[in-house]
């Protein structure tokens, strides 16, 4: 396969990211994301992958982490985060760590030991699809 193509959700508020941290104390944390909008580029490793976009052209539900070569191009707006934490965690923690989070953002993981250990982008809209001529050029829908 030798095309790429742009995607984004065909409606707004539909893109979600799920990004999981985990410590060495097996503590679990996953940061939840909604976008009000977004692109990623997926290059089709085959026949069945090309399939998948094509159907999600019609149909919601597209996970973007599914393909075998995909890149981030854009995010917009995060509309809604949210925390779930689950492992290790007491109830004093969880408050504690849910307060530095909304003061600090996204540092407080690294500074503390936490490290991602996995990421899921889904898209729950129909797709719109062009295909991806490369950075700099005019992609042609």
């Amino acid at each position: 396969m030798n095309k790429s193509y742009l995607i984004s959700p065909s409606y707004k508020k539909s893109l979600e990211e799920i990004e999981t941290f985990k410590d060495k104390n097996a503590r679990f944390v996953d940061v939840m994301t909604i976008w009000r909008g977004g692109e990623y580029i997926i290059h089709p490793e085959n026949e069945e992958e090309l399939e998948t976009l094509q159907l999600h052209t019609k149909e919601e539900g597209l996970c973007v982490t599914d393909f075998t070569n995909w890149e981030l191009n854009s995010t917009y707006d995060g509309v809604e985060t949210t925390i779930y934490m689950y492992g290790a965690w007491t109830e004093e923690d969880k408050e504690t760590y849910l307060n530095r989070f909304n003061e600090e953002g996204y540092t407080i993981f690294e500074e503390d030991g936490f490290e991602p250990i996995e990421m899921e982008i889904n898209i729950h809209s129909p797709i719109d699809m062009e295909e991806w001529k490369g950075y700099g050029t005019d992609a042609t829908f």
